[in-house]
C-alpha cells in the first residue's frame, strides 16, 4: 500500500463520507475533532508514525465535512427557502 497513496487517500475519504451519512455526526463535532487533530498534527509533525495516522484521520474528517457541505447545509438565500418562487414554480409545472 506504500506504492499507492491516492488509494489510500481515496479510502479515507469514501469512509469519511459513509460514516457521516450512516452516523449523522453534528458539525460542531466534526470541526472540534478536524481542529483537534489538526492541532496533534502540528505538535506530533516529528514522529512519522503518529504523523500519518493523523493525516488519515483528518481526510476521514475532510470526507465527513464535505459530506455535511453538500448536503446538509443550505444557504439563507437559497431558492428552496423563497415560498414564493416555489409556489411560482409549481404553477409553472416545473
Amino acid at each position: 500500500m506504500r506504492n499507492r497513496p491516492a488509494f489510500k487517500f481515496a479510502v479515507a475519504l469514501v469512509l469519511g463520507i459513509l460514516i457521516e451519512h450512516f452516523f449523522k455526526l453534528e458539525l460542531k463535532v466534526l470541526i472540534s475533532s478536524f481542529a483537534l487533530a489538526f492541532f496533534l498534527y502540528i505538535v506530533f509533525s516529528r514522529k512519522s508514525e503518529l504523523r500519518s495516522i493523523l493525516i488519515f484521520f483528518l481526510v476521514i474528517l475532510s470526507g465527513a465535512l464535505k459530506y455535511v457541505a453538500d448536503y446538509k447545509l443550505e444557504p439563507r438565500n437559497s431558492s428552496s427557502n423563497m415560498q414564493m418562487i416555489q409556489q411560482w414554480l409549481k404553477s409553472k409545472g416545473m
